[in-house]
Formats: structure tokens, C-alpha cells, sequence
């Protein structure tokens, strides 16, 4: 071994030594415990740590009890909404309900509403005086709200105020006590509704429940319809969108359904009437407001029918030559004054038959029998025309003997029927039982029943012979009643 190996080895086996003896004494030291200077270390950080502890100790309980008293609010601000839709009005304290009414620093929630929502339904009612509350929040002035509830916070001071108008602030702000010349923060948690907002998540919406409109007839008073709203709070005003009171032919404060003058027109109460002086389809569009100015609309359609004559006159009573006749056509609708054209063939009028107006008269000569073909037009004021074709049937002379058939009228004084040759027919008083082709012939009997429907059934109340027709007959013009005197 060379010098240099051997003094490395000596320096090897010393750091080795000096190793074990550090060790050694660390050993011996954690045997003997802590020094001062190491317990003085670990009392500081303990009474650091102990010191952070009871600071933050009191925000965080006052959070805990802000989040509650917060908690608190929005639970009774939503019960209350509960209340009202089940009740369709507003409760008339926070006593009626099921729930906690305190906030965490044991004061009782504040709680005001609209006086008068509390006493009936709040779809459709203003409140007493029609005033809601005014809460001015931060600035923002709200006049229509339904209810208010809030804490007083932990001062226990009511900082928003015990009647309308009510203040909301923003948290921290200096602000007088109600009541109390007190300045402390304001720490007031406030929930409020107003009406509309409350309305449409319990209440159905206001609108018009009418449907439709009766169908009208020119110149005839319309049938007065009110138009109906409901779930809004009266008194309802009416208008027709788009059209001014007083116009079109409407008066005062009443609305045209029309932008011309139909004849009919809306009140403000909601009324449709008048005399409608046009026909036609109408289209309009109406708006109603309620006393709380809610509004709603709806669209309606008015048919006005033609009011054009029609001739009445269905049948004409047959004719016999030598015999005076008469016969007036009717007619209804239209104007009341009417033009009337008649006109009939020579067959007649060269025989006895004058036709002018709306008559048929005269005396029918010899030549005239048969069935004859009238024309009639009947004209109003209003140039409206209508017509008809009639048929008026001559009968041949009446002879001093015996006829070979005869007509029978019903004399009774009221609706019956009878039967003639086999055939049931109901009959009204003063018509005729016979028909062109069904006479009472030689032999025949012409039977009257209970019965006035048409059914001939029950018992035989009385009958007409053709001998008792022949003996009745005492014109000999084979026209006879049922009942009563020769025609």
C-alpha cells in the first residue's frame, strides 16, 4: 500500500466515527423529549391557529343565520302564493299558515297586503279603494303589488316600513327604524308580488266567452245580443278595434261593427243592436277592458240577411163561370210599400176577369173554363223583386139540376180530419176536402173523425152524404160545407 491509499483509508474509517457519533446523539436526544425552544415553536402555531378559530367563528355563524333567515322568507313568500291558489284570495296573516314564521334571530316575519284581496277572490276583485301597495325598490317605483313579506334582520328593526309606499335599500345603507330614530345598516330581507304576476300563475286568464252572433235580415230590428267576459274584475268596457265612437251611423259614445253604416252598432256595455240596413257579412274585431285595465279581444262575424219580398199566395180558389170571383195575392218582407204586376191570359180577361194590383176579379163568361197560368211580380221601394206562377181553374157553368160531383169545404170551426173516398186527409177550417181529381160523387159518403193529424183514426164524428150534398145544394153550383150553409 502506497502512501496515498493508506491516508485515505484513515480519512474513511474518521467520517465513519463522526457518522455514528451524529446518529448516536440524535438518538439520545428524541429520548430525552422536546427542547424549549421546539415546545415554544409549537405554542405559538397552536394559539395562531386557536386565535383564527375565534375570529372566523362569528362571520361564519352570522352567515349560517342570514342563509336561514333568507330560507325562511322565500319559504313562507311561496307559501303564502300556495295559499292564495287554493283559496283565490289572499291570507289575512302569516297565522293561518303552515309554517315557520320566524326568522334565526327569533323576530317575526313582517307581512302586508293590498287591503280587500283578502276578503274575496283576487282573479277578480280590485282591491279596497282599487290602491295595491308601492314598494320602491332601489329606486324603481312598482305600484301594483299584491303582498309583501320580510325580516328585520339581526338589528331587529323594521327598516322597510309598516305601510305603503314601502322602501327597499341597498344592504349596509343607513336608514331610520320605523318608528325609531335609529340609523343602523339595513339589513331588511324583502320578497314581494305584485298582482299581474301572482294572477297569471293562479288565476285564468281574462277573455271573452262569447261565441258567436245571431244572424241578422235587413230592415228588421236585430236581436239585441250582450256580448259576455269573465275572470276579470268589473266593469268591463267594450270597443270595436279600429273604429271610432260616433261614426258610421252610430251615436254618442257607441262603435260601428263596420266601417260603413250597417245599422248596427257596439255600446260600451257591450251591446250589439240596431236595424240593420245592409246586407252582407261583417267582419269586426272586439276589445274589452276590465277595471283594472286588463284587456282582451276577439274576432266576430255578423251575417245580415236580404229582407226580399216573397209571395205568400200559395193557391187560388177555383172559379165557376157566371159566378163572381175574387182573389188577393200576399206577399211579406221587402218595404211594406209594394208594386205589383199580375198578368193573365185573354183566355180570361176577355172573359170577364180583370187583373190589376195584386187582385183577381170579375165574373168569368161562358169560354173561360179550364186551368189558367198567372204570372205575379210584386216590386218594394227598394226595387227587391220576387215571383210566382199560380194557377186559377174555371169550373164550367152550374146547371138548375143535379151535379154530377160536388166540392165540400170544412165548415166545422176547427182543424179535422175525414176521409172520401178512401183517401185520410187533414183539413183546416175553411179549406177545402176535396180536390180537383177527388170529388164527392153519387154514392160517396165524405166521413169527419176525432182525429186532426192527418191519421183519420178514433171514431166517426159526423159524415156528408151525396144525397145530403144534393139536398144542401140549394144554388145548385155543386159547392157544398161539411158543416153549416150552402157556398
Amino acid at each position: 500500500m502506497n502512501i496515498k491509499s493508506e491516508v485515505r483509508s484513515q480519512k474513511s474509517e474518521a467520517g465513519k466515527a463522526v457518522f455514528l457519533n451524529f446518529k448516536f446523539s440524535i438518538l439520545n436526544s428524541r429520548r430525552a423529549g422536546f427542547t424549549l425552544v421546539e415546545i415554544s415553536i409549537v405554542l405559538v402555531i397552536v394559539g395562531l391557529l386557536i386565535g383564527m378559530g375565534v375570529s372566523m367563528l362569528g362571520p361564519l355563524t352570522r352567515r349560517a343565520k342570514l342563509t336561514e333567515t333568507r330560507n325562511t322568507v322565500k319559504v313562507v313568500y311561496e307559501t303564502i302564493s300556495g295559499y292564495a291558489a287554493a283559496n283565490k284570495r289572499l291570507p289575512p296573516n302569516l297565522t293561518v299558515l303552515s309554517t315557520r314564521t320566524t326568522d334565526s334571530y327569533n323576530g317575526n316575519l313582517q307581512y302586508y297586503f293590498a287591503t280587500g284581496l283578502d276578503a274575496s277572490s283576487l282573479c277578480t276583485t280590485a282591491p279596497s279603494g282599487g290602491t295595491y301597495l308601492t314598494v320602491n325598490d332601489r329606486g324603481v317605483s312598482k305600484s301594483n303589488v299584491a303582498f309583501i313579506v320580510f325580516s328585520q334582520g339581526e338589528t331587529l328593526c323594521n327598516q322597510t316600513g309598516a305601510a305603503s309606499p314601502f322602501t327597499i335599500v341597498d344592504t349596509g345603507t343607513a336608514t331610520i327604524c320605523t318608528g325609531g330614530a335609529d340609523s343602523p345598516a339595513y339589513d331588511d330581507i324583502v320578497m314581494y308580488q305584485d298582482i299581474n304576476t301572482l294572477r297569471q300563475q293562479l288565476c285564468n286568464s281574462f277573455r271573452i266567452v262569447t261565441d258567436s252572433l245571431p244572424t241578422g235580415t235587413e230592415e228588421i230590428a236585430y236581436s239585441s245580443t250582450t256580448l259576455d267576459a269573465t275572470d276579470g274584475t268589473p266593469g268591463y268596457t267594450w270597443s270595436v278595434v279600429g273604429q271610432s265612437q260616433g261614426s258610421n251611423g252610430c251615436t254618442g259614445t257607441d262603435y260601428p261593427v263596420a266601417f260603413v253604416n250597417t245599422g248596427l252598432c257596439l255600446t260600451t256595455g257591450g251591446i250589439i243592436s240596431g236595424t240593420p240596413i245592409l246586407d252582407g257579412s261583417y267582419n269586426f274585431t272586439v276589445n274589452v277592458s276590465d277595471a283594472e285595465a286588463r284587456s282582451a279581444t276577439k274576432s266576430f262575424s255578423i251575417t245580415i240577411n236580404p229582407n226580399d219580398p216573397k209571395i205568400t199566395t200559395e193557391i187560388l180558389s177555383y172559379g165557376t163561370v157566371g159566378q163572381g170571383y175574387t182573389a188577393t195575392i200576399s206577399a211579406t218582407g221587402g218595404s211594406s210599400s209594394y208594386t205589383w204586376g199580375l198578368t193573365c191570359p185573354a183566355a180570361i180577361t176577355s172573359r170577364g176577369i180583370i187583373c190589376s194590383g195584386n187582385t183577381i176579379t170579375g165574373t168569368p163568361a161562358a169560354g173561360a173554363e179550364g186551368t189558367h197560368q198567372i204570372s205575379v211580380t210584386v216590386t218594394d221601394s227598394a226595387s227587391r223583386t220576387a215571383s210566382k206562377n199560380l194557377s186559377l181553374a174555371i169550373n164550367p157553368a152550374a146547371s138548375s139540376a143535379s151535379q154530377t160531383a160536388y166540392r165540400v169545404w170544412n165548415n166545422t170551426g176547427s182543424r179535422r180530419d175525414f176521409i172520401i173516398d178512401s183517401t185520410c186527409r187533414r183539413v183546416n177550417n175553411n179549406n177545402e176536402i176535396t180536390t180537383g181529381t177527388l170529388q164527392l160523387n153519387s154514392g160517396e159518403t165524405i166521413y169527419r173523425y176525432s182525429t186532426n193529424n192527418g191519421t183519420c183514426g178514433g171514431a166517426v164524428q159526423a159524415s156528408l152524404s151525396y144525397s145530403s150534398a144534393e139536398s144542401a145544394d140549394s144554388n145548385k153550383n155543386a159547392q157544398v160545407n161539411f158543416t153549416g150553409t150552402d157556398r
